[in-house]
């Protein structure tokens, strides 16, 4: 179960990769948290692709196995 209140602290490599078609894609793996109740950082995968200087749409993978869905995520450059 997850912590219901307090500071947890995690760390976990990030893999990014440009592709020749200006797509964009990152993977975190899974982790176990360093601090703070035991929590574990479920890691996804991110498939982006670039709509303007300003905006990227980005589809996560979830995690079905733990019954997080996909989901799409749009960054924005900050002003």
């Amino acid at each position: 179960s997850c912590p219901s209140a307090g500071i947890i602290f995690c760390t976990a490599p990030v893999t990014a990769q440009f592709g020749p078609d200006g797509s964009f894609a990152a993977s975190q793996p899974d982790v176990d948290c360093q601090r703070g109740a035991p929590t574990k950082w479920n890691g996804r995968t991110l498939s982006c692709r670039r709509i303007d200087d300003e905006r990227a749409s980005c589809r996560d993978s979830g995690r079905p196995e733990l019954g997080i869905p996909a989901q799409e995520q749009e960054f924005r450059r900050a002003p």
